[in-house]
């Protein structure tokens, strides 16, 4: 069931974080149904941009087979609701990863973020996530109940990206690229067929 839930682009997962901090996980109102639960009435939505997709028939000028093809014309708003303003059963937690992780890769993520100012702890979290960053703080928590190689995963995303280029800012909101820039660590650890998270 929680391979069904849709994972957002860099603008709309900061367009949820903007509106709704606290939530999990987020879904469509006929999506949660599929899942056996209801949004409780009087919910509010966490708005997001949808793309606008045409479908778009051609025909192969030498087979004379058709074509079909999408074609984006542009976004639209669409609401979305937060796993806690739904009811119904449970919905199960990703697989963790078990083992060690490399306590260098380790201590460079948490070296990153104390370079950056933030504190990093490990300490039980009582929410669904395994993780959570408090920017007006600076800190940064990691759930001890995780495996060391889980406890990484969780922790890389948190660090800031490094980049060449100059920091860019509109009205305090970090760019979008900045933001999707820390992922990148985390692909270069899977390249060559090879898995370190």
């Amino acid at each position: 069931m929680a391979s069904r839930l849709h994972k957002y682009s860099a603008n709309n997962t900061l367009l949820i974080l903007i509106q709704r901090p606290d939530a999990t996980a987020v879904a469509g109102y006929r999506e949660w149904q599929k899942m056996g639960r209801q949004v409780r009435k009087g919910s509010q939505a966490i708005w997001i941009l949808a793309p606008n997709k045409y479908k778009i028939e051609t025909e192969n000028e030498e087979t004379g087979e058709k074509d079909t093809a999408f074609q984006l014309r542009g976004f639209r708003p669409a609401g979305v609701f937060a796993l806690e303003d739904t009811d119904g059963p449970e919905i199960p937690r990703p697989a963790l990863l078990a083992g060690e992780a490399p306590a260098a890769v380790w201590d460079g993520v948490v070296g990153l973020l104390q370079e950056a100012g933030y504190s990093v702890s490990r300490e039980e979290i009582e929410t669904r996530a395994n993780g959570d960053t408090n920017p007006t703080t600076q800190r940064v928590r990691v759930d001890s109940r995780l495996s060391p190689f889980q406890a990484l995963k969780t922790l890389d995303p948190r660090a800031p990206p490094r980049s060449p280029w100059p920091r860019r800012e509109h009205r305090g909101i970090p760019a979008p690229s900045r933001l999707a820039g820390s992922r990148s660590r985390v692909s270069d650890l899977r390249r060559n067929g090879r898995s370190w998270l």
